[in-house]
């Protein structure tokens, strides 16, 4: 847990938890790798954790994952003002 960019505690449908955050100018596979990986040593122990990546855009060939992984991501739209975020099922 230590090279995690960002560990936030917070509350999601009434359980009480941590967003593994990774963050990147340009997400890549590792990203998404990187979150999920500690995100499951958190659920090792018994504390919830859901992976997380944010970044200003994501690599061509990281884009298929943000539809395929329960991965909550942030991308700012292409004017900087917007946002694009999702959340996991």
């Amino acid at each position: 847990m230590l090279w995690t960019d960002l560990l936030v505690r917070g509350e999601r449908e009434g359980q009480t938890g941590y967003l593994v955050v990774e963050v990147s100018w340009t997400i890549g596979p590792k990203h998404f790798d990187q979150a999920q990986r500690r995100a499951s040593l958190l659920h090792r122990i018994g504390v919830p954790a859901w992976p997380a990546v944010v970044g200003h855009r994501v690599a061509d060939r990281a884009r298929d994952r943000l539809q395929q992984e329960p991965v909550v991501h942030v991308i700012p739209g292409p004017d900087g003002d917007e946002v694009e975020t999702d959340e996991p099922a």
